[in-house]
């Protein structure tokens, strides 16, 4: 498994299961609150944003049989 799904994750074969990292809302919500303990002067709270898990054929359940 995978924790960044990266593009070559949809890709190999088989697909790799991953944690999808919410990036961009990240990087946004990091910014905002640099910005605004820089103007307060202090540190400003913590953050957190759930992943989200993408199942994919590394974790699919096995075709034609059993284990």
């Amino acid at each position: 498994t995978g924790f960044d799904d990266i593009p070559y994750a949809r890709l190999m074969n088989p697909s790799l299961t991953t944690i999808a990292q919410p990036a961009a809302d990240l990087g946004t919500r990091a910014a905002t609150m640099l910005a605004a303990s820089i103007e307060m002067g202090t540190p400003h709270g913590s953050l957190s944003l759930s992943p989200q898990l993408v199942i994919r054929e590394t974790t699919a359940a096995v075709k034609g049989g059993s284990v």
